[in-house]
């Protein structure tokens, strides 16, 4: 046998022991790809098949699926991919040293549908396919729970949004009142797509929802504010008030008798006089009265020396330093000391 008879049979050799023994069997369809009804029955659960070219894309597209019975929007991420009793609590509120409410309620952006599960993927030619599900009776566990959670804080929230006596912070209690609402209005949707209960299992809640939506036009329309300066300077510190006031969404008032809230401010400026001009020593307090005349809100700065040569000069600087700070920081500690804490 010459060199290349003998190469020729250690090749074909080599292609008979690499060749598999035998073909790998096809892959069984499992039932839900054939007959999805009988496997996951639309009265008890709600499913979805999705396609693609890996898993994940096909988890992803059977989720927006399920997204288009809820009518919802679902960003496909692992958030999202998630059971309901993996939620974690979000935090909405800011800090106030004024008035705390215990929030009992689990806070998103979106009425999230609850307990997404998906069965192992079947892959047949290059397509991946997974269903995604939904236990209808678990969901319906869980958003019921969700919204009695949130109807325990829109009633605290309402205790002050209806009390007339403060509407600063009654407005804020509405407007949170509001964005809980439009949460849980949602949730309360969802909750009667996944089961069919009857038209008054959630009068509660929308109730309250009624409620907030009330108490913030009222407290919109009621809230007027007055703003009474004593030590202002051509009127600067009146307009920097009113104006961040205003650009807040407040009414303000130029007659007090027309206001529910009224702005106390006193500003002073300790003049001295010196060879090289005349310096100024300013101090601002500002209370924020209710309707009733009990104060709420009170605010204080204290500011280094401010000079020039001209008396006029000297006035015309120390008050644009102290509209400034005005600027920098009246409305936000207005907003913090007059919100609750929702924790």
């Amino acid at each position: 046998m010459n060199r290349n008879t003998l190469f020729a049979a250690c090749f074909a050799a080599a292609l008979l022991f690499a060749a598999p023994a035998h073909a790998a069997p096809k892959s069984t369809a499992p039932a839900w790809f054939e007959h999805k009804e009988l496997s996951y029955p639309s009265e008890d659960y709600v499913s979805a098949i999705g396609e693609g070219g890996t898993e994940g894309e096909a988890r992803g597209a059977a989720v927006a699926q399920i997204a288009l019975f809820f009518n919802t929007t679902a960003e496909v991420c692992n958030d999202l991919l998630k059971a309901y009793n993996e939620s974690q609590t979000g935090a909405l509120y800011t800090s106030s040293e004024r008035t705390a409410i215990t929030e009992r309620s689990r806070i998103t952006s979106q009425a999230d549908f609850f307990g997404v599960q998906f069965t192992a993927p079947f892959a047949t030619g290059r397509r991946v396919y997974v269903l995604a599900f939904i236990n209808r009776a678990a969901a319906f566990a869980v958003y019921e729970g969700e919204i009695q959670q949130n109807c325990a804080v829109l009633e605290q929230l309402l205790s002050y949004a209806e009390d007339t006596r403060n509407l600063v912070t009654g407005l804020h209690c509405a407007k949170s009142a509001v964005s809980i609402s439009a949460l849980t209005a949602a949730l309360v949707k969802n909750a009667r797509l996944v089961r069919n209960v009857d038209a008054t299992r959630f009068s509660r809640a929308e109730s309250l929802i009624e409620r907030s939506y009330a108490a913030l036009k009222t407290c919109r329309e009621s809230l007027c504010f007055t703003i009474a300066v004593a030590g202002d300077w051509q009127g600067t510190v009146y307009a920097t008030l009113a104006e961040l006031l205003e650009a807040r969404g407040y009414a303000v008032a130029a007659a007090g008798d027309e206001a529910t809230s009224t702005l106390s401010v006193q500003v002073t400026a300790d003049e001295r006089t010196t060879a090289a001009g005349v310096f100024l020593y300013a101090n601002i307090t500002v209370t924020a009265l209710a309707g009733d005349g009990k104060p709420y809100f009170s605010y204080a700065r204290r500011f280094d020396k401010k000079g020039a040569r001209a008396q006029a000069d000297a006035y015309r600087l120390t008050y644009a330093m102290v509209c400034d700070e005005l600027k920098k920081s009246f409305i936000a500690e207005f907003d913090e000391r007059t919100q609750v804490e929702l924790k």
